[in-house]
């Protein structure tokens, strides 16, 4: 991995010059240090805390991975990265947290600001923070209400088009409606029935299933980058446009 000042206010708080110099085109170039650079650059100084983000917890622990306190560095890490016009013009800039079993098979759900996070599912510390990760997206790419969130949302909605251009909707069997392309998780192609319903361009997920990744720097390098059956040509370009929403 190349070196650079991280540390250097003018890489720190530039995503696509951080990207650049660590030469993150070439699936050669990741690795675990790279994406912990790429990690901070991202992160902004303008000092909102989770507890500004967060009106009301439901249903925490007192103590492990479901308490308020672990929920909250999670929700923290994640608002250090998000512009501050972004988190000003959302439409829910108080959001709940409530724990508790959701229902068959959901790890986390997020609606109209409102967080719910499964604690009978998610049985460790990774797939939390995946799952807050992945939920919180939801709330940015729907509810960031500016010109920044419109463009994320035609980007979005453009990746998924071209993405999935030639291949039709169809019903999984396992549930919902998708779309197929070299995903590295089929699920970044699920289409919602309002969506099919009212014509709108869909790619929600594929705005969540990948800034996920960003989660847990190991997963991603050693079971993405390095697993060429999860394409993951495709998966850093899509990352890399997904990315720009922060800078």
């Amino acid at each position: 991995t190349p070196e650079f000042n991280i540390v250097d206010p003018v890489y720190k708080r530039d995503i696509m010059d951080a990207w650049n110099r660590l030469g993150l085109d070439d699936v050669g170039k990741w690795d675990e240090k790279s994406v912990e650079l790429l990690r901070t650059s991202i992160i902004k100084d303008h000092g909102i805390m989770a507890d500004e983000i967060v009106s009301e917890f439901y249903g925490t622990a007192k103590t492990g991975m479901f308490s308020k306190k672990e929920i909250s560095g999670i929700i923290q890490e994640l608002i250090d990265f998000i512009p501050e016009d972004a988190l000003k013009s959302n439409k829910f800039q108080k959001i709940n947290i409530r724990i508790g079993n959701i229902g068959n098979n959901i790890l986390g759900q997020y609606d109209k600001g409102v967080l719910k996070i499964s604690n009978n599912l998610i049985t460790d510390r990774k797939k939390l923070k995946e799952t807050v990760y992945h939920e919180l997206m939801h709330w940015l790419h729907d509810d960031t209400m500016n010109q920044r969130g419109e463009n994320f949302k035609k980007t979005i909605s453009d990746i998924f088009s071209k993405r999935t251009a030639g291949y039709p909707i169809y019903y999984d069997s396992s549930g919902g409606y998708r779309r197929d392309d070299r995903w590295w998780d089929r699920y970044a192609g699920r289409v919602y029935w309002f969506e099919k319903k009212a014509g709108i361009e869909p790619g929600s997920e594929v705005a969540t299933m990948h800034f996920q990744l960003m989660s847990d720097p190991d997963y991603l390098v050693n079971s993405i980058i390095k697993d060429p059956e999860r394409f993951p040509e495709d998966t850093i370009k899509t990352l890399k446009q997904i990315l720009e929403f922060f800078e």
